[in-house]
């Protein structure tokens, strides 16, 4: 019989993050801000749909649950950039580009301009996109498979992405990129592959996204994931996404403290939410 507990834990979390962020905008800007409603009246309908759904028997159900958490998670991502600007965060680039440079000297990113080449780039490109195939081919896997599996999913890579993002709000940075242009002495210069992935990052940033890194944090979580149940998907994956982490800052959007950030995460995940994986689920008739 499953286990109908009152929230799952990815719902608890998101749940509590974007309480928290509807609470950290009415401190700075009033109840009826439109940022602080936009906040409150979303996390309070997602809250309210899963505690509907908690109890429904149907498998079919219990799938579109976790996949409502999905919604959540790419809605608050989108609305990061808007919160940060609403409440007038302050950014913290220069920063983490102090922490780079007392690590490395100067931020890895512009060690690697002594690696650009036209094909290199268009190779790197081709990585950091891979990561939203790999993220939704492995969401679109799990909706075929049993509600165990779903529950399992979505509840170590939606907690995951839980903690993340609230990194963005707390740590709001742009990149190295963005923040610090006159670091890099000519573009990076690609083709098709490399224009793709640009309108992609142009048009799907929120901007404030780089600590930690979403990219490398939620592909290592992925594999973790794909090594415990899918051992096919992860073989297929590890060089993709070593490649990931590599083209974050060969690309310029991360600097390697990010990457440092998101090593601690994981590390921090591992351990607090392996003993609560929950066993598969005997499919109902």
């Amino acid at each position: 019989m499953r286990d109908c507990r009152l929230l799952e834990r990815y719902e608890l979390l998101l749940v509590t993050l974007g309480f928290g962020t509807a609470l950290a905008l009415a401190l700075r800007l009033g109840w009826f801000h439109p940022a602080t409603l936009h906040a409150f009246v979303v996390t309070l309908v997602f809250f309210l749909t899963c505690w509907a759904l908690r109890e429904r028997e149907s498998d079919r159900i219990q799938k579109l649950r976790y996949l409502i958490g999905y919604v959540f998670v790419l809605w608050f991502y989108l609305s990061v950039g808007s919160f940060v600007v609403a409440m007038r965060l302050p950014t913290r680039d220069a920063e983490l580009l102090a922490i780079d440079e007392a690590m490395f000297g100067v931020t890895p990113a512009v060690r690697m301009q002594l690696l650009q080449s036209f094909y290199l780039t268009e190779l790197m490109s081709g990585f950091y996109f891979s990561y939203l195939v790999y993220l939704h081919a492995a969401l679109l896997c799990v909706v075929f498979q049993s509600v165990g599996q779903a529950q399992r999913f979505a509840n170590w890579i939606f907690s995951v992405f839980a903690i993340g993002l609230a990194g963005y709000l707390l740590v709001p940075a742009q990149g190295p990129q963005l923040a610090f242009p006159e670091l890099f002495e000519t573009p990076l210069v690609g083709g098709p592959v490399t224009a793709l992935n640009r309108w992609v990052v142009q048009r799907g940033s929120t901007v404030y996204d780089a600590f930690p890194s979403l990219h490398a944090l939620i592909s290592w979580a992925l594999l973790v994931f794909d090594f415990r149940g899918c051992r096919r998907r992860f073989v297929w994956m590890v060089v993709p996404s070593l490649g990931i982490v590599v083209s974050t800052v060969y690309l310029r959007y991360h600097y390697m403290v990010d990457l440092l950030a998101s090593v601690v995460v994981l590390s921090f995940c591992l351990p607090v939410f392996r003993h609560q994986e929950q066993p598969d689920v005997v499919p109902r008739g």
